[in-house]
């Protein structure tokens, strides 16, 4: 589900826009704030490793979105 996120803000979602519909999952409502943040921060650092390594031109715009969902929940804090 939380990868699915970074799919909705690839399409135009905003990270407050992509995270309305994964909260009515009852995942991501038993899911620790922190423990959000921390994944964001994850994926952010994985998306940029990726596109510094790959060749490939839809690493970078992915990196983006992590990049925008973690600021994102880094300004929830």
């Amino acid at each position: 589900m939380r990868l699915w996120l970074l799919w909705l803000i690839a399409h135009g979602h905003s990270p407050e826009q992509a995270e309305r519909p994964a909260a009515a999952h009852s995942a991501w409502q038993l899911a620790l704030a922190a423990g959000l943040d921390v994944f964001a921060g994850a994926q952010h650092r994985v998306w940029g490793s990726i596109a510094e390594q790959s060749e490939d031109d839809g690493a970078t715009p992915m990196q983006n979105r992590a990049q925008a969902w973690h600021e994102h929940r880094q300004s929830q804090s």
